[in-house]
This record gives structure tokens, C-alpha cells and sequence, in this order.
């Protein structure tokens, strides 16, 4: 297991961490190297250690340009139509205000845990004859609070519906759809703004002060449409944006799907401060500990004459440990079907056999005592000397491949779950008694 301590921001490289729980990814990993940069530059009074704080990560699919133009910008990156980066360009070189809204912008919306009352019919003493809907009286309230209020952008975790936000643009108000909930808690710290779920909860110290965009690009997105890259940003948020660019539209998921991996990978590995050694060395050392254990654990031959003595085991004893060699053989072989399974599937091997083969082959190699291999990350350990540290100056090793710690005993734990649940049905189904049986309380349960 390699260790490291991010304490001591002169010794610890980001870098080289990232480069070993990558997993391929270069370039996604690159983007969040360079998401941590910003936030490392823009965190306010705290330079201690390098950082990553994925709840103040954002992403911004770009569909129409190549893979070269991905990049990281300061702020929140998002991409607007036409008609929205005119507003955009027009509140350029100014600072704004914002309203933070968590959930819909709509008549229908009610808040989590709201349950509307059941078989219950509403009916009205008159009749409508100005024949104005209650969803057009709704969206007149709303927008006379925005404006009296005068809200610059209005950021929205949910959806708007399209007659307020064309209303909105009429009045030159910026409406944000789809923004996260940690994403309005960011611009909420840094521009003093306070989230409310429904528009008519809007005050003025409810509204954020201290915004600014950007127009960072307009270009031709699929079709005819013409759409603009706009950061929007505030003085102190750490907030940081990766712009996935890709010609081929279906790639850009693919591309989200991976930047956020590499950048959760990174989050738990400074978290819990540990590695495992990828490319399945951890579960080789698991099937060698095992076989260990198997080979301390074969009961003893007694011969027809000896009579039991305290050296010698008694009879339920060796059934105990003849039931444990079953059991260790066991756990061996699903690690080595496990192994055998991942090394087929990444095309090292043909069938499972050779892999099989080659598992044992590795195995034979390893020594007796644990696996043991570090990370070089600068100087990772705080206990070395200076001169072991000038030694790893001078002789770094090259940085392997790592998996998460806490990830993979988490991955381990609910197999674990999903097999005793398995085995205790099959008890249950065969025996025909379960834990609640009260003649059965001595009968040992999984």
C-alpha cells in the first residue's frame, strides 16, 4: 500500500498522484490538474496544500469543434443561444446582480417532500371571464418581482417554463437552467446570495451582488444555430469549468463520463491519504495471502495408535480446519476468476487459461513477505530523513498504476454482501428455518 502526505504543499506533487490513478485517461486528467490549478490560485486565505474540491467542479459539453479545443476557465461555463449572448454581451465590463432559485420556475413546482392532498376537487364560485390563465398571472407576479428587484441573472437548478424566459430576455434578464445545487451554493458563498425554491420567496437579501461575464467564444453549433461560450463569474469562488469539445456529438458523454471519474479518483486519493497498487497487484497479493493461510491451516495426520494429547488436535478441530481449507480455496479461486476475467477482457490475454497461467506464474515470483511498493510524489513520507529524501531526488521511481482505497473495499464489501445473501437464501430455501425460529437458536447463521 503506498502512502503519502499532502500536508506539506513543497513536497507533495499533484502531478505525479494523477498520473498514477489516470487509468488511461490522459487527457481528462490533464483537464483536472489544471481545474485544481485555478482553485488552488483562487482559494482565499488557505495555501497550505494543494487542492481539488469536486463540488466546485463544472462541466461544459461543446459539441462541433475537435478534442483539442477542451479546456478549463475560472468561473461557471455555459453555453447560450443566440438571443441569450446578446443579454450576455450586454451586461459585459459589469458587475451584477444574481437570484439563486433550487428547483423548477414554474406554477406546477413544489419542493421536495411536498405532498399534495389526495381526492380532493377544487372548484370555482365564478366564472373566468377576463379568461387569464393562473400559469400567465403566475409568470406576471414572477417577473414583476425580478424586476423590482433588479436581477441581472437569474441561476436555476430545475427548468423555466419558455414564456418566462422570454419574458426574461425582453427585459434583458439572463436565465441559467440546470445549474447543480453545489454550483448555486458556490456563487451563493462568494456573491452573498441566498437559494429559495419559489420565485415569490425573493427579497432583497435574497439577492447575490459581484458577478461578472464573459463572452469567451461564438461559433456555429450543429446546424444553423449560432451559439456563444459565456463564463460567469465572481471575485473569490473557486469555481472551475472543463469545456469537453468533440465533432462526433455522441463522444461527448463518453468524455464527461471520464473527466468526472478522473477527478473523483484523484478526490479519494487525497482524502484518504493511501493507494492500492493497481492492474490486479492487490488481488494477487490477496489469492498469495490466502494460499499462505491455506498452507498454516491443513490439519495435522494422527496416526491409528496416538491418543490425543494437548499437541495433537482434537477431532473437531481438524473438521473445523478441513472446512476452512474449503473455504480459503474457495475465496482463492474467485480471485483468480476475477483476475482472469479483467485480463481477458482488456485483450492481454486470449482465453482464460492463459490467464490463469500467467496469474500463477506472477505468483510464484512474489516473495514471502507483502507486497511492497511505493509512490513517488516528491517526498510522500513525513518521517524521512533529509538524506532519504535527497535519494529520492536523485532516484525517483517510476510512477505505476493505483487504485482508490476506500473505492475498491467498498466494491469488495457489497460483493461480500450480495454472496452471504446468496448463502443465507440457500440456507433458508434447504433447511427450511430462518433466525426467528426459537428451536433453532443454537443453529449458526451467516
Amino acid at each position: 500500500m503506498a502512502t503519502f502526505n499532502t500536508q506539506d504543499s513543497k513536497d507533495f506533487d499533484l502531478v505525479q498522484l494523477a498520473d498514477a490513478v489516470n487509468h488511461g485517461c490522459e487527457m481528462s486528467m490533464n483537464l483536472v490538474i489544471e481545474a485544481s490549478r485555478i482553485q488552488y490560485r483562487h482559494r482565499p486565505g488557505d495555501q497550505s496544500c494543494t487542492v481539488l474540491d469536486v463540488d466546485r467542479l463544472a462541466t461544459c459539453p461543446l459539441p462541433g469543434l475537435s478534442e483539442e479545443n477542451s479546456c478549463v476557465f475560472s468561473g461557471y461555463v455555459v453555453l447560450l443561444s443566440t438571443e441569450q449572448a446578446i443579454v450576455a454581451k450586454h451586461f459585459e465590463d459589469r458587475a451584477l446582480t444574481i437570484g439563486l432559485v433550487n428547483g423548477d420556475l414554474s406554477k406546477q413546482y413544489t419542493h421536495v417532500g411536498f405532498n399534495r392532498p389526495k381526492n380532493v376537487t377544487y372548484f370555482c364560485d365564478h366564472s373566468n371571464l377576463t379568461r387569464v390563465s393562473h400559469e400567465k398571472k403566475w409568470e406576471d407576479q414572477a417577473l414583476r418581482i425580478v424586476l423590482n428587484l433588479s436581477i441581472n441573472i437569474l441561476l436555476v437548478s430545475g427548468v423555466v417554463t419558455q414564456q418566462l424566459k422570454d419574458h426574461c430576455l425582453s427585459h434583458n434578464i439572463l436565465v441559467i437552467e440546470h445549474a447543480r445545487a453545489a454550483i448555486l451554493k458556490a456563487f451563493a458563498m462568494s456573491t452573498g446570495a441566498v437559494p429559495i425554491s419559489y420565485v415569490t420567496q425573493l427579497s432583497e437579501r435574497c439577492v447575490g451582488a459581484g458577478v461578472r461575464v464573459n463572452v469567451l467564444r461564438e461559433y456555429h453549433g450543429t446546424g444553423k444555430a449560432q451559439m456563444a461560450v459565456v463564463s460567469i463569474d465572481a471575485c473569490g469562488m473557486t469555481l472551475a469549468t472543463a469545456v469537453l469539445a468533440s465533432s462526433v456529438h455522441a463522444k461527448l458523454q463518453s468524455l464527461e463520463d471520464r473527466f468526472w471519474g478522473c477527478a473523483y479518483r484523484v478526490h479519494h486519493a487525497l482524502k484518504d491519504g493511501k493507494l492500492l497498487p493497481g492492474a490486479g497487484d492487490t488481488e494477487r497479493l490477496c489469492i498469495h495471502q490466502l494460499h499462505k493461510h491455506m498452507s498454516k491451516s491443513r490439519p495435522e495426520k494422527q496416526g491409528r495408535g496416538d491418543e490425543p494429547s494437548k499437541g495433537i488436535q482434537t477431532e473437531e478441530s481438524r473438521l473445523a480446519a478441513a472446512y476452512e481449507q474449503v473455504v480459503l480455496q474457495l475465496m482463492a479461486d474467485g480471485w483468480m476468476d476475477y483476475i482472469s476475467t479483467l485480463l481477458v477482457n482488456c485483450g492481454q490475454t486470449v482465453t482464460k487459461a492463459q490467464a490463469c497461467t500467467y496469474i500463477a506464474q506472477q505468483l510464484r515470483e512474489l516473495p514471502g513477505a507483502p507486497l511492497k511498493k511505493d509512490i513517488y510524489m516528491g517526498m510522500a513520507q513525513g518521517d524521512r530523513g533529509t538524506e532519504g529524501k535527497r535519494m529520492l531526488e536523485r532516484e525517483s521511481e517510476m510512477v505505476g498504476v493505483y487504485d482508490n482505497m476506500t473505492v475498491k473495499f467498498e466494491t469488495w464489501r457489497r460483493a461480500l454482501d450480495l454472496v452471504l445473501l446468496v448463502l443465507q437464501t440457500d440456507t433458508e430455501i434447504i433447511t427450511g428455518i430462518n433466525e426467528k425460529n426459537a428451536e433453532h437458536r443454537d443453529f449458526m447463521f451467516l
